[in-house]
């Protein structure tokens, strides 16, 4: 039964970023909220890969979401993760887009279009874009406590060079 608490604690941590008041509270930093809010359906680009769980996890909550909220009408292609932007991301008129590969040069290119971004990168902070990501740390951490909890004194992580979110998982 302890082993199926700490697996809901653990998914409670990747998801909690997913709540309902998280996406609405980034959309709401952005200057042009209140024309979103009175607009019947918004156009919204999903850059996010399909290729990994996590992302496939991340659409999932977006739909979930959606499917609470008014509706969207979402652009969406098959993507890798890190993949570069579509070409025709910046050439369309958006409400908002929801981006996973967010890069510094990206960044720079939303915000110089003022579209509503939400930034859901795991590799760059302090973008000046709203951003929602996991705390790795805390992850980390209840991988450990798990661990300790069945008398475990010598363990060890294994993560991914040069990964931010891997090293914040390690140092959890």
């Amino acid at each position: 039964m302890r082993s199926l608490v700490l697996r809901l604690r653990y998914f409670a941590v990747l998801r909690r970023s997913w709540t309902e008041d998280r996406i609405e509270d980034s959309l709401k930093v952005h200057s042009s909220a209140n024309s979103l809010l009175k607009k019947s359906v918004l156009r919204v680009a999903l850059i996010v890969e399909m290729s990994g769980i996590y992302g496939r996890q991340i659409l999932d909550g977006i739909a979930r979401y959606q499917q609470s909220h008014r509706p969207w009408s979402i652009f969406l292609e098959q993507r890798e993760l890190r993949a570069p932007p579509p070409p025709w991301l910046l050439s369309r008129h958006w409400d908002g887009i929801i981006c996973r590969s967010t890069t510094t040069e990206l960044a720079r290119d939303f915000l110089r279009h003022k579209v509503p971004v939400v930034d859901l990168n795991d590799l760059y902070s302090g973008l000046g874009l709203p951003r929602i990501w996991s705390d790795m740390r805390a992850i980390g951490r209840l991988g450990a406590e798990h661990f300790l909890e069945r008398g475990f004194r010598q363990f060890g992580f294994c993560g991914f060079k040069d990964e931010k979110w891997s090293t914040e998982r390690g140092e959890g």
